[in-house]
């Protein structure tokens, strides 16, 4: 179990709520797991105050909540790898759900591709076919895809050499709202409470491409199915099609069903 160092005073005698959450969320992913009981103990405030604070950690997507007190998220990787590693791992699924994703786009639309390593497969899949737009947030997606494209458009932003994107906001100059008919998104895990991501920084703007898609399709390896990440983007409800290299356990294909989603089976 974690210890709290400091003698005396009551660890949350006097603490601000923001910073105690913050020490609450320390505690359980040190600990894996935590009940209200031994928070309330820990930290010197009442069981239904430490509730309210597992309620805020739970929607900033800092740990889950369970019957009587919180989990630790479970998360792909501590950080996210560059890309360049990423690349080459699960290559051959990868490319098998990048041709399969990138059938799935039709003649006249205009495409949203975040970056990625398998995101990265269905701009190469695309072949610069000369009938679709695209947008992305990603210089080497805009590359892979071709300049046959019927249109390649950068979002702007803060360039992050190790994700091999640049991080900014979901718009493009001249265009007060941006609209796309379909939104290919990579990401860290697939759960029944969700997508998730690992880079906390591009959360915002992951958000704000699937505000802007009419169909949100979901790109992930067979390793990210069954998985929460740090930050949640979005439900299951909110994704029309997930695009994967093998059919997902029983929890995680009812809750795929209950939302809705239609999987494909790359093969």
């Amino acid at each position: 179990m974690p210890i709290i160092e400091g003698g005396g005073a009551t660890p949350g005698a006097g603490v601000l709520p923001g910073s105690r959450r913050a020490r609450i969320s320390d505690y359980v992913a040190a600990a894996g797991e935590a009940s209200v009981i031994e928070l309330a103990a820990s930290f010197g405030v009442s069981a239904d105050t430490v509730r309210r604070d597992l309620v805020r950690l739970e929607q900033g997507g800092l740990l889950a909540r369970t019957h009587g007190g919180a989990v630790a998220l479970r998360t792909p990787a501590a950080e996210l790898a560059p890309l360049a590693e990423r690349q080459v791992d699960r290559l051959a699924a990868k490319r098998m759900i990048g041709r399969a994703a990138a059938r799935l786009i039709q003649p006249g639309e205009t495409v949203l591709i975040n970056g990625g390593s398998t995101t990265l497969e269905v701009a190469r899949a695309l072949g610069g076919r000369p009938d679709v737009a695209l947008v992305t947030c990603s210089p080497q997606v805009a590359i892979e895809a071709g300049g046959a494209l019927r249109g390649v458009h950068l979002i702007g932003g803060r360039w992050h050499a190790d994700f091999g994107v640049v991080i900014g906001p979901v718009a493009l100059p001249g265009a007060e709202r941006l609209r796309v008919d379909r939104l290919v998104l990579g990401v860290a895990g697939v759960a029944a409470d969700g997508v998730s991501i690992a880079n906390i920084e591009e959360a915002a703007m992951l958000r704000g491409m699937i505000d802007a898609a009419e169909v949100v399709v979901v790109v992930a390896d067979a390793a990210k199915l069954g998985r929460s990440a740090f930050a949640r983007l979005a439900g299951l409800d909110r994704v029309a099609i997930l695009v994967t290299d093998r059919a997902p356990d029983a929890e995680l294909a009812d809750a795929l069903g209950g939302a809705g989603v239609e999987v494909v089976v790359a093969g």
